[in-house]
């Protein structure tokens, strides 16, 4: 339990400190997914199908023996799959 506190408490401080320096982001893009592949020795034939690409970044700086270390993390949704001709 106190590991867990200690661990909350930092995070609070570090947030503290830099908070003033996080930057937010966001990236989208588009995406054409295709598949092919052979099944006894026929070619199967998709179409490609568009889809898209959203996800949000923060960039925070981490001060560490008087060097900025930035971490990056961030979260994405891409659409994927392919249309199969019957």
């Amino acid at each position: 339990m106190i590991p867990k506190l200690l661990a909350a408490v930092a995070v609070l401080l570090i947030h503290s400190v830099v908070l003033a320096q996080t930057r937010i982001g966001v990236h989208a893009g588009t995406n054409f997914s295709n598949v092919s592949w052979k099944q006894y020795s026929n070619k199967k034939s998709t179409k490609f199908l568009p889809g898209y690409q959203v996800g949000f970044t923060v960039t925070t700086p981490i001060k560490i023996y008087s060097r900025q270390l930035y971490i990056q993390p961030g979260i994405s949704f891409s659409k994927k799959g392919f249309q199969q001709k019957l």
